[in-house]
């Protein structure tokens, strides 16, 4: 699961509310509208989003110019999951009243949620025209910078919505996470503090600190921090990855491999991908001992865990030989020459001399062929999660 996807959501409950209030309070019109609109403030403050969107399509029907009540009916179609008919009200609301920056924002993050980020941030870009103090505003684009890859203006608009709102844990968080997209591990770090001190439940944060100290090659604080994820969540597939990875690195094989099948398990493809970058840059240049710890033959018959552990095995140099000889059944290949292969030792050179071994060994190479190379794995898996 993706532990972003909240954030969004709680911004919006925030607002909302906020928006409500001072809609309400400037409403303006015959007094038959102005109490069905303010009728509809009260029923979304109370949760009551049927009944609010009634009052709000009554507040338009009786005046079609009220901007603010398709604002208002807008948030509730957003919330209640309708994003085509919220998308429509608030493109309605602009139209009206062009200087509702609650309105680009909340449409922005409509085509934010769709990972449509060339509309999403010129409305975000338009409400911090509106609005300059509007701090989650500059944090949502700067989100969207991070995910184009432009970390230095993300950094700024995670800086101008730390200066407007210091108190926001999730913003130090977000920061982070570009210092450790730039490599800047001492202030991500620092970040990650903030943002735990703030919120000690934060998952992610400790998570992605625990990758921070992996790249500065504090293992144990490693190892602290991804465990304490874990804790707090015990289905959060990529600490396992880190913790893995550690593990590893620690030459704690056993841990390693058990942390993987759990990754694997939890999220095959994306820990699938982890274990395939993982096999290829660490397995051949650690210990063959790690070879030892793996033991496939209890596994179910198509489990990913036990393909990946049987190539972990086979790209072991320091022996120049294919070591397969578990079961089988944990294998299912779309090569028939690939599934004859491994079925049996053999040596590196039969391979080079048997055409179909060849194949066969092409075959399992492009299996661990990634589609993204070590560096783009890290950036999805702590700066794009």
């Amino acid at each position: 699961m993706d532990k972003r996807v909240g954030f969004l959501g709680k911004v919006i409950a925030i607002f909302m509310i906020g928006s409500f209030l001072f809609c309400g309070s400037h409403a303006y019109g015959a007094e038959s509208e102005k109490e069905a609109f303010l009728k509809g403030v009260a029923y979304g403050q109370k949760g009551n989003y049927g009944a609010a969107i009634k009052a709000f399509t009554k507040a338009i029907e009786l005046k079609p110019d009220f901007a603010e009540a398709y604002h208002n009916r807008g948030l509730i179609y957003y919330v209640k999951g309708k994003g085509d008919k919220a998308l429509a009200d608030f493109t309605k609301a602009v139209e009206i009243k062009k200087n509702l920056a609650d309105a680009y924002f909340y449409r922005a993050s409509i085509y934010d949620s769709r990972n449509d980020l060339d509309r999403a941030l010129p409305d975000y870009t338009k409400a911090l025209e509106i609005k300059p103090d509007f701090a989650p505003a500059y944090s949502s684009r700067g989100i969207i910078f991070s995910k184009k890859g432009d970390f230095d203006k993300a950094l700024s608009d995670f800086n101008k919505a730390l200066e407007i709102q210091p108190v926001f844990g999730r913003e130090h968080y977000l920061r982070g996470k570009v210092y450790l997209s730039k490599k800047i591990f001492d202030k991500a770090i620092a970040d990650y503090n903030q943002a735990i001190e703030m919120d000690p439940k934060d998952v992610d944060a400790y998570c992605d600190r625990g990758w921070a100290y992996q790249e500065t090659g504090d293992l144990k604080k490693a190892l602290a921090d991804d465990s304490k994820a874990l804790l707090l969540d015990p289905e959060y597939s990529w600490a396992y990855y880190d913790r893995g990875l550690a593990y590893f690195r620690l030459a704690e094989y056993k841990s390693a491999i058990s942390d993987y099948k759990k990754a694997v398990k939890l999220n095959p493809k994306g820990a699938s991908d982890a274990l395939k970058e993982f096999i290829k840059h660490e397995g051949s240049q650690e210990s063959p001992e790690a070879s030892k710890a793996v033991n496939v033959t209890d596994l179910e018959p198509k489990d990913s865990g036990a393909l990946y552990d049987r190539l972990l095995e086979y790209f072991r140099p320091a022996t120049g030989e294919v070591v397969f000889s578990g079961d089988k059944r944990a294998v299912e290949l779309d090569s028939k020459s690939a599934r004859d292969a491994i079925q049996e030792p053999v040596k590196h050179e039969d391979l080079a001399k048997d055409s179909k071994a060849e194949e066969a060994s092409q075959a399992i190479k492009n299996l661990l062929s990634p589609p993204r190379g070590w560096k783009g794995l890290i950036g999805k898996m702590h700066g794009k999660k």
